[in-house]
């Protein structure tokens, strides 16, 4: 799609009303959409930001955006025409995972000299940091909402904890086998029946998929051994590295991963036991982020190109570029840019 030269789409979200937003880097733009990603319009810019990792549309129809390289969270409530700075997050640099929890409570995960995960009760006003995170001093890659009340929180190498509390307390999680030894969660999933999936890698031995049926206190593997799949040309590829996690409407998993070219989302009908690609995403190197409207849709965020493609729920033609036949009215004209600064 081009959006102004953006490489990576770090974050899709959908507000309760069905607008689309994506996140991107260089440059922290953020898009939307109100046609399933059809078509996009360019946000305010984000002063002083060089990239937007994470979004998170909030109960209250505010919108909230963490940047790089400052650590700072900006909030709109406009659908991102005008922002507003929150507070600053001390020592931080990257805003890697933002949740809401109940109570309209903001949680932003970071990288930083210190506390990792800091939560906010007054809209950014302030930021509080939360309970102690043992062995997670590279900082937070994801944070996730359980419907039971947990927070589980991935570190960027080697834990995954949890809270019961709304973070007042951390606790490490059990992972058999790989245990903290360079696990990195870069997502997780929830089912309606309470199983928890998480996506990820180990560092050095490939992408990996757990499963929880504890709330997420201990996650297995379920893939026994490594995670590959067959490449358009027959070959058989190791997924070296595992991103975002989706599930559709009926209970299959996909999964964004690296290497391409182009098979980067895999498909599991067995619960992550095996996996196959998932149509070809032209010019995609990896699956960065996923997500799923209200209709079915699934869209997936890629590098190099700052393209997002859809995934058909229909089953016809899987994954598909959403920039063709849409080439000229995907992101905003040049001179929509000009008038907009």
């Amino acid at each position: 799609m081009n959006w102004g030269g953006a490489w990576h789409v770090y974050a899709l979200e959908v507000s309760e009303e069905g607008t689309l937003f994506a996140a991107t880097e260089p440059a922290a733009r953020v898009f939307r959409s109100r046609t399933g990603g059809l078509t996009w319009t360019e946000c305010a810019t984000l002063p002083g930001a060089s990239g937007a990792f994470s979004l998170l549309a909030a109960a209250d129809g505010s919108l909230y955006v963490g940047t790089y390289p400052e650590g700072r969270v900006f909030r709109s409530t406009d659908e991102g025409r005008t922002w507003s700075a929150t507070a600053r997050i001390p020592d931080a640099t990257h805003v890697r995972a933002l949740v809401e929890l109940d109570g309209g409570v903001v949680m932003a995960g970071v990288t930083a000299d210190g506390p990792a995960v800091f939560a906010s009760r007054d809209q950014g006003v302030s930021w509080r940091p939360t309970g102690e995170l043992h062995e997670m001093e590279t900082g937070v890659r994801s944070l996730y909402y359980t419907a039971a009340g947990a927070v589980l929180c991935g570190g960027l190498e080697g834990s995954v904890h949890y809270s019961t509390d709304g973070g007042m307390a951390w606790n490490e999680a059990f992972i058999p086998g790989d245990g903290r030894n360079g696990v990195r969660a870069e997502s997780f999933l929830e089912r309606a029946d309470g199983t928890l999936f998480m996506g990820g890698f180990v560092h050095a031995k490939g992408a990996r998929v757990w499963t929880s049926d504890d709330g997420g206190r201990g996650w297995q593997q379920t893939t026994l051994g490594e995670i590959q799949f067959e490449a358009a040309n027959g070959d058989s590829l190791r997924a070296v590295h595992g991103f975002a996690l989706a599930e559709t409407d009926d209970g299959e998993l996909l999964l964004g991963t690296e290497p391409g070219v182009g098979g980067v989302v895999l498909r599991s009908l067995d619960d992550g036991a095996s996996w196959h690609r998932e149509g070809v995403l032209s010019g995609a190197f990896q699956g960065l982020c996923m997500t799923r409207l209200p209709g079915g849709a699934i869209l997936v965020g890629t590098t190099p190109n700052g393209d997002v493609f859809r995934w058909n729920p229909s089953g016809r033609g899987g994954l598909i570029g959403l920039h063709e036949g849409w080439r000229g009215s995907v992101a905003p004209t040049r001179s929509a840019r000009r008038r907009r600064r």
